[in-house]
């Protein structure tokens, strides 16, 4: 089936087959392919393709529901945190260890909640996400990663907490 027409055909440049089919991503001048040669590949594109072949390790992300009630909040801050047994690092970069360091968390969260008269009253009061690596995979440089993520997405606006679990 190739005929004369297929020539015609022109495929978009490879970067938008990673592109969300709800909104575009923000680029940087650099990944924006050449005008005088849209299907040069960029440094950008060459990247990501070398990851891919090479089979660097991903990071999988989940959105694993949220809180909507003060109990719910609580035991779910104890959960991640288990029982206070794991350090809990805030937004301010204040690491709180044990039961009393939860308790604290939740009773600011609660108390900026009732507070909040801009906040729907049946709205969530956190949402949850988990961030998980291949094994082997240095648990600085995820917890590190992960603290970035947190201060570039919630930094300013939101109070955020993150348990970091390593198993063996």
């Amino acid at each position: 089936m190739s005929g004369e027409g297929d020539r015609d055909l022109e495929l978009p440049p490879i970067s938008y087959v990673w592109q969300t089919p709800v909104r575009k991503p923000r680029r940087a001048a650099w990944e924006i392919p050449e005008s005088a040669d849209p299907r040069k590949l960029t440094p950008a594109i060459r990247a990501k393709l070398q990851r891919i072949v090479a089979k660097a390790p991903e990071v999988m992300v989940k959105i694993s529901g949220k809180t909507k009630t003060v109990g719910h909040l609580k035991s779910h801050l104890e959960y991640i945190a288990r029982n206070g047994e794991l350090a809990a690092e805030t937004e301010t970069g204040a690491v709180t260890e044990g039961r009393r360091g939860l308790r604290d968390i939740q009773a600011q969260w609660a108390d900026d909640a009732a507070l909040d008269h801009g906040r729907r009253r049946d709205g969530p009061l956190s949402h949850n996400i988990i961030f998980s690596m291949p094994p082997g995979t240095d648990p600085i440089a995820v917890k590190d990663a992960v603290r970035a993520f947190a201060i570039e997405t919630f930094g300013g606006q939101h109070d955020y907490v993150f348990v970091q679990h390593l198993y063996d």
